[in-house]
């Protein structure tokens, strides 16, 4: 281990596929790591904490005087005091890059729990307005009602469609990711993913990131946190590694028209 390099314990949700590329990016830059489950209890002389998801999150934001970060989580479930790189990339970030991908596409369907969310539709708003985008805003009080108002967003007139996925808990659920998607294939229409994740279930285009960057980001957050105890407000921001991953073979299948663009990346 360098001289320089501290001992990192990655508290995790699951310990998996996600902590384990945390880890390895920690290895890779010499430091001595500890990966445990969010139900282990943390040791006193453990200086930097990295928690991957949310529940770790909170356990990590209730101690004080270490430095501490997460990533992999979302902003909503980000508490107020921990410093965090997370998975949501702003909308006046992602919707351009979306009218660039999806060429005479213009209309995008974006399903959330209203109430909830005030100041993510004011942001989505007027990020479309300066994107030229026609924004299609669904209502959804809870998982069972997602399949059909997405499904009757899909069935209405206007211009090309794209569904952009946002993390919502009364949206995207492990019982409505397979529905949705099956509704946009059958209307063609290409969902966008806010994660990696969605590769795995079909979408056209994810929201994706460089594992390393993250860990970089959240390990120089974590440094910079040690003076931040509650109730201060800790950075909350997205990696400056995020880009889009369109899947260009699926989109041809589908008769979707995709072009490459600054931070959007078409693979075939």
């Amino acid at each position: 281990m360098g001289a320089h390099a501290e001992r990192v314990v990655v508290v995790a949700d699951v310990v998996g596929r996600q902590s384990a590329d945390v880890v390895a990016v920690l290895v890779a830059r010499h430091h001595d790591v500890i990966v445990q489950s969010v139900d282990a209890p943390i040791a006193a002389d453990d200086r930097v904490l990295l928690a991957v998801g949310r529940k770790s999150a909170q356990k990590i934001s209730g101690i004080d005087g270490r430095k501490r970060a997460a990533l992999f989580i979302s902003r909503k479930d980000a508490p107020a005091g921990l410093a965090a790189v997370v998975v949501d990339t702003p909308a006046a970030v992602q919707l351009p890059w979306l009218a660039a991908a999806f060429p005479g596409r213009r209309r995008v369907v974006v399903a959330r729990q209203p109430g909830r969310a005030d100041r993510i539709d004011d942001e989505l708003i007027a990020a479309a307005v300066v994107a030229g985008l026609d924004l299609l805003l669904v209502d959804v009080a809870r998982p069972g009602d997602a399949v059909a108002a997405v499904d009757a967003a899909l069935a209405r007139p206007g211009g090309k469609a794209i569904v952009l996925f946002i993390a919502d808990d009364a949206v995207i659920t492990a019982d409505t990711i397979a529905p949705l998607m099956q509704a946009a294939f059958r209307a063609r229409v290409p969902v966008v993913g806010f994660s990696a994740y969605f590769k795995k279930v079909g979408a056209v285009a994810v929201v994706d990131t460089d594992v390393a960057q993250m860990v970089d980001e959240a390990l120089a957050m974590a440094t910079a946190s040690v003076d931040c105890v509650a109730p201060c407000i800790a950075p909350q921001v997205a990696s400056a590694s995020a880009r889009l991953v369109v899947d260009g073979r699926l989109a041809e299948r589908l008769g979707i028209p995709v072009q490459a663009a600054a931070h959007v990346e078409v693979v075939r």
